[in-house]
């Protein structure tokens, strides 16, 4: 039996709130990576990434994932079976998230390589969620 991932509910108009922060630290992942500040762009795509997941989630369910386990959006995300594309962009995220308690918690820095992986993977799954998500005038 597959547990339960608890939700919070959230008005469906507020997915775009997610995705401009998705967009901002995705923006800022790039700049850093121009300064070799390879520690915050890291931190930037894997926070990008969690929100552009919390707007698309937002958008199509009217809810985020409460879990404290990130992982668990993306199996909220494979409730999108209409959307062929799923399994790759899940895979994706997770690339990203796999890096995040290693850049935040522990007493190493991001090497240039992690960055450029966050970095390729993020912006992959940033493409794919502004196109699922209606058009910004």
């Amino acid at each position: 039996m597959t547990r339960k991932i608890p939700k919070k509910q959230r008005e469906k108009s507020t997915y775009i709130n997610y995705f401009i922060k998705g967009e901002e630290f995705c923006r800022n992942m790039e700049d850093c990576l121009l300064k070799k500040e390879y520690d915050t762009a890291a931190l930037c795509g894997i926070h990008g990434v969690i929100s552009l997941l919390d707007a698309l989630l937002v958008f199509s369910f009217g809810y985020v994932s409460a879990s404290f386990n990130h992982e668990d959006a993306v199996i909220l995300m494979s409730d999108l079976v209409n959307l062929p594309e799923v399994k790759q962009q899940s895979k994706h995220v997770l690339e990203v998230l796999r890096y995040k308690s290693k850049v935040e918690y522990l007493d190493c820095l991001a090497t240039e390589k992690q960055a450029l992986s966050i970095q390729k993977n993020a912006s992959r799954f940033y493409d794919w969620v502004k196109k699922q998500l209606p058009k910004r005038v």
